[in-house]
């Protein structure tokens, strides 16, 4: 994978059918738009991020979501992305995403 530290999305385009699920900029308010439509319980079966059921915010690098009612552990922008992506495929979503490169490369993914 590209080297994304200090990348910034240009655009981001996330669907479910015909559903808009996320247009944000942000690489964790992406995820967390991604996670607010699932049930909890997929979420636990299927990310590859650290969560916890009791709000632990501030404690090793949790944070609590109210939106989802767990506490995870933060990542990388590389470890962020990977869980987007792997989320796409999981919900069977679409995403178009355009990120800036730190050295001002565009990188694109799309997946359908």
């Amino acid at each position: 994978m590209t080297q994304i530290t200090h990348s910034t999305i240009q655009e981001c385009l996330i669907k479910n059918e015909e559903e808009t699920i996320s247009t944000t900029n942000s690489y964790r308010a992406v995820l967390l738009d991604i996670w607010k439509i699932m049930p909890s319980q997929k979420i636990l079966q299927t990310t590859t991020f650290n969560f916890k059921l009791t709000n632990e915010n501030g404690e090793k690098g949790y944070k609590w979501c109210d939106d989802i009612h767990m506490s995870f552990q933060n990542k990388d922008a590389r470890g962020t992305l990977k869980e987007i992506l792997n989320m796409v495929k999981v919900n069977k979503l679409t995403i178009k995403l355009s990120i800036k490169l730190e050295i001002g490369k565009i990188v694109h993914f799309k997946i359908e």
